[in-house]
């Protein structure tokens, strides 16, 4: 009677199969296909993980956010998400442990006018406190006194151990931070793809 094999999530190494004169029976034939279906369920995880990406908006209104703080993220005006990731409290939610290429870009100035100023926020995997972390990917540029507002862009590797601790967010760098009011979404951009 037939029956169904059990795929598992690994990749197995060798695929063995029958020798001219062995005697054949659906035992012997059984480890290929189990193999073969162990391969296919291990290759189509890594290919699902390829399509988990998500990029969202971000704001920080006039006055502007504190230092330490985090800003505004939202959908973009046309979203873009493979419907992975979790946006709640201004922090990403991401599916699962592993290593996310983040990249941001933002156009930034501050309502400190006084003197040059180097205008920044931070891109953080942190563990819940709006502190700033080791995992961290910097987004800064030196604005001078008075001077309009800056783009700064950075792109990195975030690893993340624990989901359900550590979510990504973006901190300001320094008090009264405030992102342009630009309608142009790839000026205000964070963007996440899961590699691993």
């Amino acid at each position: 009677m037939s029956h169904n094999l059990t795929e598992v999530d690994t990749y197995t190494a060798n695929v063995s199969v029958p020798d001219d004169g062995d005697t054949r029976s659906a035992a012997s034939l059984e480890g290929a296909f189990q193999a073969l279906a162990n391969r296919a369920k291990y290759l189509k995880a890594h290919v699902d993980v390829k399509e988990q990406y998500a990029r969202y908006r971000i704001e920080a209104p006039s006055p502007g956010v504190a230092a330490g703080l985090k800003l505004t993220l939202a959908a973009l005006h046309i979203p873009v998400d493979s419907g992975h990731f979790t946006l709640a409290s201004n922090e990403v939610t991401l599916p699962a442990a592993g290593i996310y290429l983040v990249s941001g870009v933002l156009r930034m100035a501050c309502s400190n006018t006084s003197n040059n100023l180097e205008v920044r926020a931070n891109i953080t995997a942190g563990t819940g406190s709006d502190t700033w972390e080791s995992n961290q990917l910097k987004l800064a540029a030196t604005r001078v006194a008075d001077g309009p507002a800056v783009f700064a862009a950075a792109t990195g590797l975030i690893k993340i151990t624990d989901p359900a601790t550590e979510k990504i967010k973006i901190l300001a760098g320094v008090s009264n931070i405030i992102v342009a009011d630009d309608l142009v979404d790839s000026h205000r951009s964070l963007s996440i793809v899961r590699l691993t």
